[in-house]
């Protein structure tokens, strides 16, 4: 089976494109009707801005957007119209744009553009429907976006000539927004066509065609071409190092994304040092407590927690944060992106109750910042909603699901794989509370879109496991297996193709698949499932990851239904000493593989060996619910 990178939903498609991972605030007006996709919309169906939009961002604008939005305001006040307003728009949209504001960039761009149609074509009407589809590609409106860029080719071919710039840009613009809904011959050309275009009129390392390269490397890495990926994304670090020098965000992002495709091809060891070299080459260039420096231990920490090493990951993510406060002049993205990514791996480690209050300074920063109402603050909202719902806080989990899914049906439509995802949330929080048949029914709202959208490479293997898992255990609990083998295979089958078989994600699947089998008394499909579990979480984490000792665990417990019971000791010993080996403290899964080990030893009639084991279980039990204070005195 073929292999890809594991990765969320969206952050990883940024960083292949070499944009800004900003954030999506909302559209002065709805985008897309609830009945339909925004991206079967064209550019010019995107609502502008009114006079009491603009007024609204004034509320909380700093001082230089303020000024650039009293320019625009007082130009309406003039009743102005045509090109000079236009360039009063453009120079906010342009600001926008390099903050990351999208939407906002968005809308104000289809306004200046409708303004061009007004009279000829020229080639500022090519570079403003450029504008304005890089910004739809960062809203992920590929087909949107992608008219844009047409439009705009067709006319730097008809101003310009084919061996133009200007051409060679459009059509790699072009590629970029076709990637994820064109054929794959089809982009391919496009890419070939616009290095082609570059090579003719600019020399071979000009930093435009290492943007190229870069994106024509992701184009390789979604279709599983590994050789070739490597190949175009060590071209494209190469020029960027050289036109940008290392600590450029565009050689950064290259740099991420060879990474992750060394660990799509199980060269972790190699994703590793990359990025720790890079490191440690800004530490020494410009000091440890630079924001250069906090950028690529953020980096660092990714691909470290995907590879199960969360200890570290949390050092690292903690000292760019602290970093980051420290240099920024107020709040900012990048501390805000760095709250959420420290909240979330506190989530994964099981630490609900500091992940929450973590989202929730997250959303507060991004409130601050006017974004509360984008991509990244939906995000923030379905991940709250996980910690809610694991602490049992199942009130605060369902409004936090439903703040989610308002923003992204704002954003987006009804259609969109960001609302798909918040549905996900919704179900969960349903399926929780034991609301079954509500959790499948909002399950299968998420599963249509996911599937709609299954074209699309980037939906994240994360979004997929939520979603057609939490539909498969619906499908359980209501006692259609056949639905329920058959969603959980369509689950590994997508997680394989986008994140490889060696994956946190796939071996999650793998892990519930075998459960089901076992469940259901088929213990050969079981004992083959957890086995692919097992080899995945110790490729990922090592043979002494947390994980490696649940699947050891749950190999025995199917092991010992097989009575083959020597091999069924074997691996809960193997479990029992990853447990002394971590030192982690009294847990759950430690009394479960204390339990699991004296059954099989009763089993076995080896009731004396059991009793030590039983009494170690019962103890660790009583610690894990021994409260963290004194007792209230009533």
């Amino acid at each position: 089976m073929k292999r890809t990178a594991t990765v969320a939903i969206g952050a990883y498609m940024a960083l292949c494109l070499a944009l800004a991972t900003g954030s999506v605030p909302s559209l002065p007006t709805a985008f897309a009707a609830d009945d339909q996709t925004a991206d079967s919309q064209k550019p010019e169906d995107i609502p502008a801005p009114t006079a009491d939009d603009f007024r609204g961002w004034r509320l909380t604008a700093g001082e230089v957007e303020g000024k650039l939005l009293d320019q625009v305001l007082a130009a309406l006040g003039r009743d102005e119209s045509g090109q000079a307003l236009a360039g009063t728009l453009r120079d906010l949209a342009g600001f926008y744009r390099d903050k990351g504001n999208n939407q906002r960039g968005a809308a104000i761009w289809a306004w200046v553009v409708r303004i061009d149609d007004t009279g000829d074509e020229t080639y500022q009407t090519s570079s403003d429907l450029r504008e304005l589809g890089l910004a739809l590609r960062e809203l992920r409106l590929y087909e949107v976006s992608r008219q844009a860029h047409l439009r705009a080719l067709a006319i730097r071919q008809r101003i310009k000539g084919p061996n133009d710039l200007s051409v060679a840009m459009s059509l790699r613009d072009l590629a970029t927004s076709s990637i994820d809904i064109r054929p794959e011959a089809e982009v391919e050309q496009l890419f070939l066509r616009a290095i082609a275009a570059f090579e003719k009129v600019e020399p071979r390392d000009d930093p435009r065609l290492g943007t190229t390269a870069n994106n024509l490397a992701y184009f390789y890495r979604c279709r599983n071409r590994f050789v070739e990926a490597e190949q175009w994304y060590r071209k494209a670090l190469e020029i960027r190092t050289r036109a940008h020098g290392p600590d450029d965000p565009l050689t950064l992002s290259t740099m991420t994304n060879l990474s992750r495709l060394y660990e799509a091809m199980g060269r972790l060891a190699d994703a590793e040092k990359l990025l720790r070299g890079a490191m440690e080459g800004a530490r020494e260039r410009h000091g440890a407590n630079s924001l250069i420096v906090a950028s690529r231990q953020r980096m660092l920490a990714s691909v470290l927690d995907d590879m199960g090493r969360s200890d570290e990951a949390k050092q690292l993510l903690e000292a760019a944060l602290k970093t980051i406060r420290a240099k920024e002049d107020g709040p900012s993205f990048d501390e805000a992106h760095a709250v959420a990514e420290l909240a979330f791996l506190n989530h994964s480690r099981g630490a609900n109750e500091a992940a929450a209050r973590l989202f929730l300074e997250a959303l507060e920063v991004y409130k601050n910042l006017g974004d509360e109402g984008g991509r990244s603050a939906g995000r923030c909202w379905i991940k709250l909603s996980w910690c809610q719902r694991d602490l049992g806080n199942m009130a605060e989990a369902k409004a936090a699901a439903e703040k989610s899914l308002a923003i992204m049906r704002r954003a987006y439509g009804e259609k969109h794989i960001e609302t798909a995802q918040a549905h996900g949330a919704v179900a969960g929080v349903l399926k929780a509370q034991g609301k079954w048949q509500e959790a499948e029914v909002s399950y299968r709202l998420a599963a249509d879109i996911l599937r709609a959208a299954s074209v699309q490479r980037g939906h994240g293997a994360a979004d997929v496991n939520n979603i057609l898992g939490g539909l498969a255990d619906c499908y359980s609990n209501a006692g259609k297996k056949d639905e329920a083998e058959k969603t959980w295979l369509e689950c590994l089958d997508i997680i394989n193709r986008e994140s490889g078989p060696q994956s946190d994600a796939a071996a999650s699947i793998c892990n519930r698949l075998a459960l089901f089998y076992m469940h259901d008394g088929r213990l050969d499909e079981a004992s083959r499932y957890n086995l692919f579990a097992l080899a995945a979480y110790t490729a990922i984490g090592g043979e002494n990851d947390p994980r490696v000792a649940s699947q050891l665990r749950h190999q025995g417990m199917i092991y010992r239904r097989q009575k083959k019971y020597e091999a069924a000791e074997k691996v809960y010993k193997q479990a029992l000493a990853i447990h002394d080996y971590l030192k982690l403290g009294p847990s759950n899964s430690h009394a479960l593989t204390l339990e699991s080990y004296a059954y099989l030893l009763d089993e076995m009639g080896r009731s004396e060996a059991s009793k030590p084991y039983w009494e170690a279980a019962s103890e660790m039990r009583r610690q894990i619910r021994k409260p963290d204070g004194p007792a209230v005195e009533e």
